[in-house]
């Protein structure tokens, strides 16, 4: 367990930190994509 081992540590949090942040992005991109097909579908459904 050299000063290595911290840094690695270090940079496994930060990744779990940004997989984290990448899935609620992804789900709020998701959202707004089911809206915008959502919004085409009543438009398709008015003509």
């Amino acid at each position: 367990m050299g000063p290595d081992s911290n840094l690695s540590n270090n940079s496994r949090n930060s990744t779990c930190k940004d997989v984290e942040f990448l899935q609620k992005e992804i789900q709020h991109l998701n959202d707004k994509l089911k809206d915008k097909e959502e919004i085409i579908r009543l438009m398709r459904n008015q003509q």
